[in-house]
């Protein structure tokens, strides 16, 4: 069965290859593979994982050649290595990570001890209120963050050109351009306003250092564990979120939830639907603290309706 799939993920790439060669962009690839991903998330036995990756490569066959292939010579590079092309080329990853967990652990207090126990299982992970008396619980909004980086000189040129800004379905350009919004937008006032999500990794930092007074890195990871010099923020209304993916960060991940409430769904790759859960969810509020191996856990996150969605979090080894 990992022979046929890595057989089908060489078949993806090509494919992909041709696809951008003929001027599909990135997200008309992305959108007719996430569709046929996430139209049915069951377990299945190794034959339907196969001929459900063989369908999406006949998909991709049908886009690439029913528009043509231009001439590949003019082209120096025809792969954009992003999330797509990672998908494509990343190990088939073993099972043993999701056979076990039937849903995602809920603690209300974990030890160090505790952590060197379970934290590095892959078992997803919910601390609830392992956040609640962090100074950040009573100070972030979008205000403040705006103020931080705007109080912070050249923090929006370091953001622009060395950090990373994820825009989703928005129409904003970078970090100084969400900043620069409408108050009314901002606060979701009236009901014509544009609902919004973003999020971006705090590489700077100045700014790293003025949210770190606000906040702690969780008291349960060991003391010899290193820190993330990055942080990543997130922020938005109800609706929206992330859509299924997964992360590339080389560690697991923590995330703590700042103001609102959030919902994690987390799904087995492909090569694990037949032996693994089909899906783990959870709803993460106010306080709570969420820890995930995204490298392997495909997730999507989906703000709940109330108050701004506000969280911040970092990887950890």
């Amino acid at each position: 069965a990992s022979l046929q799939v890595q057989e089908v993920r060489k078949a993806l790439q090509d494919l992909h290859e041709k696809a951008v060669a003929s001027g599909l962009s990135e997200d008309a690839v992305a959108c007719i593979v996430a569709d046929e991903v996430n139209a049915s998330r069951r377990p299945s036995d190794s034959r339907l994982l196969f001929f459900k990756w063989a369908f999406i490569v006949a998909t991709l066959a049908f886009v690439c050649f029913s528009r043509g292939l231009p001439d590949l010579a003019n082209d120096r590079c025809l792969v954009n290595r992003g999330g797509l092309y990672l998908e494509f080329t990343r190990p088939v990853l073993s099972c043993d990570f999701c056979r076990a967990p039937t849903e995602v652990a809920e603690l209300t207090e974990m030890s160090k001890e505790d952590f060197l126990r379970i934290g590095y299982t892959d078992r997803p992970i919910v601390l609830r209120g392992g956040a609640a008396l962090w100074k950040a619980m009573q100070t972030f909004s979008y205000a403040f963050l705006r103020d931080v980086y705007r109080n912070t000189s050249g923090a929006f040129d370091v953001s622009r050109h060395y950090c990373q800004f994820f825009k989703y379905d928005t129409d904003f350009e970078d970090l100084e351009d969400f900043f620069d919004m409408p108050e009314s937008r901002a606060a979701m006032s009236s009901p014509e306003e544009k609902t919004w999500y973003v999020g971006w990794s705090n590489c700077d930092q100045r700014v790293v250092a003025t949210l770190r007074e606000h906040y702690t890195r969780p008291d349960f990871f060991p003391d010899d564990s290193e820190a993330s010099i990055i942080d990543w923020i997130f922020i938005g209304y109800a609706g929206n979120g992330v859509k299924t993916h997964l992360d590339y960060v080389h560690r697991p991940s923590w995330q703590a939830q700042i103001r609102g409430a959030k919902t994690w769904t987390l799904l087995p790759p492909p090569e694990c639907e037949s032996v693994c859960v089909p899906s783990l969810k959870v709803t993460v509020g106010p306080g709570d603290i969420i820890m995930v191996n995204a490298n392997h856990w495909y997730h999507s996150t989906l703000v709940e309706p109330g108050d701004i969605s506000i969280t911040i979090g970092s990887e950890y080894d």
